[in-house]
């Protein structure tokens, strides 16, 4: 028996001997029906472990729009907010290619075209959703997250807020924080201007991609910052230490541009509270 947090890319597990794998998603977000992301919650410890192996990819996977015409707004919203999540961090992260970056594009650009009418209840934007899901984890699959989902681990096993909800908050937060350092290697002025953002350099890109998110996010009635999700300003502080101390050690954290201290961290958790633009 393994751990499992003991799962690691490096090892291999003999599995799938006997059968084959086929995942069939019924959300439009995740992307795990082709990437070897697992993550599990360890309510004990109050933490989510980001694991992976090769063994865990599907072999075969089954992209069909007729399961979630169905899908409730909520739903649609935190999961397609996880889909953009994706996409972005994996165009941005240290570990990005020229294979995940075509993906991460395509994918970006379908989730700002069609998630708006896909939580109206749009079916053509609905299954446009449900393609661009799977394209961002094609592309992040082969690249990997970064700081938003690092955050957004630490906040969801502490409060239990749903993943996609909890990353997606972070993203616009993480975007202006890497633009800051400017020899960061940043690449949010491509990004931004392939989905038609005008932007005269790097950090105006950031700012005005990290802009329109949230514009994105108040049109599903997302939550804009921490304290829009309930979450009482004493709880965060009393909490504030294992927040920092999951995102310190969640391996999606190492994959940013800028890979933040404890002190920063710190922070990036207070602004995100309070919804302020980050300025260090």
């Amino acid at each position: 028996d393994v751990q499992p947090d003991a799962i690691n890319p490096i090892e291999t597990y003999g599995l799938r001997q006997k059968a084959r794998l086929v995942a069939i998603p019924t959300t439009s977000g995740t992307g795990a029906e082709v990437t070897w992301a697992v993550v599990l919650s360890d309510h004990e410890s109050r933490r989510k472990l980001g694991l992976g192996s090769r063994e865990v990819v599907p072999d075969i996977a089954i992209i069909d729009p007729q399961l979630i015409k169905g899908l409730p707004p909520q739903i649609s919203a935190d999961t397609g907010l996880d889909a953009l999540t994706h996409a972005i961090e994996g165009f941005t992260s240290t570990y990005h290619n020229d294979f995940s970056d075509g993906l991460c594009l395509q994918a970006a650009k379908m989730v700002f075209e069609h998630l708006v009418k896909a939580y109206n209840g749009d079916v053509t934007s609905k299954e446009k959703m449900h393609y661009a899901a799977t394209i961002a984890g094609l592309g992040f699959g082969n690249s990997m997250a970064a700081l938003a989902h690092g955050l957004g681990h630490a906040l969801g096993a502490v409060f239990r807020v749903p993943h996609g909800r909890a990353v997606a908050l972070f993203l616009p937060y993480t975007i202006e924080y890497c633009a800051n350092l400017s020899e960061s290697g940043n690449r949010y002025e491509e990004l931004a201007h392939f989905l038609g953002f005008s932007a005269d350099n790097e950090r105006e890109a950031a700012f005005v991609l990290a802009a329109k998110i949230r514009d994105l996010e108040r049109q599903i009635n997302q939550p804009l910052c921490i304290a829009d999700l309930g979450i009482e300003k004493s709880a965060l502080d009393n909490e504030i230490e294992q927040l920092i101390e999951n995102a310190l050690n969640d391996t999606q954290t190492i994959m940013s541009t800028r890979i933040p201290d404890e002190n920063d961290l710190r922070l990036l958790f207070q602004y995100a509270y309070d919804g302020k633009n980050i300025d260090f």
